[in-house]
């Protein structure tokens, strides 16, 4: 069984390695797509999991002092050629691709931009596709430069005309689209030594909008219905995302990666390279959160694992219907969902104050 379907993304973040050193001077430079890693380069995760926001302010000549990061977590992956891989049919133009056990990121990268794609996963038997096409960096990519694309976005219809409301169906459509803005060159400072390097700042918005119909008509959704079924529409949340590029030699990716916001909450750095030339990326794996929740989607049941004391999750469909309710504990809690119809739900995550401290979009398949 394959799913195709589009989602915001989850955070997946790179640098590359290099040999430590130090004295460079300031410079405003240009990035392009030579500046970018290519096959056979070794992948090396390096995450600091403590958050703390450096990103620093914007502007020309500026110095961003990231040095008291530390490598709370390592990985190493390897870039290959995804030709033949399992699910490349879905990712057009992928040159590029990451494998890990039975999963695979496909990547496109050119003269323009470097552009991650997506993943296919196979877990249980299910092989799940996920689109991204999340542009990271246009080329050339000087002061300056921006872009704006679309993670995601997904339109389902509801029937209402039992509800008794004088409204027949509406139709949400739920998204995620980011834009991104070098806003600034100098020097980044890590623990690894000082890179010339560019500033991007990179913002993702998550939004609603809504239509509700009657006798055909259509209509945008009115206080009324947004109050019954608890729907918030325009920007839902909004999150940051920055990182420091460089055109030096041994800085085939960006250099360093603060992440800021509800939706990221991490940051990661060049780890010193081992003897010898250069030898590849860093790759971040996911921002450890408060809750994991997995896998997603779901057929029977889906785990959620609790880092924090006791809480409650609630499970809503997308009018806001409460459909489940469960008291979870600190580790890992089972919620079945067999009895649930096929669709999307929203998973609220509370502590023991009633405060929702996460929210998932949740797919259920049969």
């Amino acid at each position: 069984m394959t799913n195709i379907k589009t989602k915001p993304m989850k955070k997946i973040t790179t640098i590359l390695s290099a040999m430590l050193f130090a004295g460079i001077l300031s410079a405003q430079i240009t990035v392009t797509d030579a500046n970018i890693g290519n096959v056979g380069q070794t992948i090396i995760t390096a995450y600091d999991s403590t958050y703390v926001d450096l990103s620093g302010t914007s502007g020309a000549s500026q110095t961003w002092d990231l040095t008291g990061l530390t490598a709370a977590d390592k990985d190493t992956i390897v870039f290959e050629d995804p030709t033949g891989w399992p699910g490349i049919n879905a990712f057009p133009g992928a040159n590029l691709g990451v494998q890990d056990d039975s999963s695979y990121t496909y990547i496109n990268s050119n003269s323009s931009e470097f552009t991650f794609l997506g993943t296919y996963d196979v877990s249980g038997g299910i092989a799940d596709t996920f689109i991204f096409n999340w542009k990271w960096l246009t080329f050339p990519s000087n002061d300056g430069t921006d872009f704006t694309g679309t993670l995601s976005e997904e339109t389902q219809s509801y029937d209402l005309s039992t509800f008794g409301i004088g409204v027949d169906s509406v139709v949400l459509t739920f998204g995620a689209s980011y834009t991104s803005l070098i806003d600034g060159w100098g020097i980044v400072e890590t623990p690894t030594g000082k890179w010339d390097a560019l500033r991007q700042k990179m913002d993702f918005n998550q939004y609603l909008r809504g239509m509700q119909y009657t006798g055909g008509v259509g209509t945008p959704l009115s206080a009324a219905v947004q109050t019954l079924f608890q729907l918030d529409t325009g920007i839902v949340s909004t999150s940051s995302m920055y990182r420091w590029w460089g055109n030096d030699v041994n800085a085939a990716f960006f250099i360093a990666g603060v992440d800021t916001g509800d939706v990221f909450a991490g940051n990661q750095y060049l780890d010193v390279a081992p003897a010898g030339p250069p030898i590849g990326i860093y790759m971040t794996d996911e921002v450890p959160a408060e809750v994991s929740v997995y896998p997603n989607p779901v057929v029977r049941n889906f785990n959620i694992d609790l880092k924090t004391e006791q809480g409650r999750a609630v499970l809503r469909n997308i009018v806001g219907q409460k459909m489940a309710e469960k008291i979870i504990f600190r580790g890992n809690n089972i919620v079945d969902v067999n009895n649930l119809p096929q669709g999307i739900y929203l998973l609220d995550i509370q502590n023991q104050k009633g405060e929702t401290i996460q929210t998932e979009k949740l797919e259920v398949v049969k």
